[in-house]
């Protein structure tokens, strides 16, 4: 006997599970912080994904509505939203894309797909930056 009182013995393998719980539970405690932050990015990123989908909600323009903006998206004086839904229509619309070349000879940048609207994305900024 001890001067605590009796021991019991204790059974096997009670010491080392009571270590490998308090390791996981160290774990947890650790990763807590860590998988807070991913969940907060993945829920951004799932916002920013379906949002870049949606785009800003408005409608495509129609050639009645782009063809009088031609001038301004030309000198770069459209709002930011409203130039690129001109890139928009113009990757989209050989009509339009035909009536600013003609409006604007050599300054067009012929778009014939999406892909490619990145040049006129940035002339737009490039020129609204003046």
């Amino acid at each position: 006997m001890t001067e605590h009182g009796p021991w019991d013995e204790c059974p096997t393998g009670l010491v080392t599970k009571m270590a490998g719980q308090l390791r996981a539970k160290q774990l947890r405690a650790r990763l807590r912080p860590m998988m807070a932050a991913v969940a907060i990015l993945l829920v951004l990123g799932g916002t920013w994904a379906v949002q870049s989908k949606i785009g800003d909600g408005a409608e495509p323009l129609t050639c009645v509505e782009t063809v009088p903006m031609l001038a301004d998206y030309h000198s770069g004086n459209l709002e930011g939203s409203v130039a690129t839904r001109v890139d928009e229509h113009l990757a989209n619309c050989p009509s339009c894309r035909k009536h600013f070349e003609d409006q604007f000879p050599g300054e067009a940048r012929i778009v014939e797909d999406a892909d490619k609207l990145v040049a006129l994305r940035a002339r737009s900024v490039l020129l609204a930056a003046r």
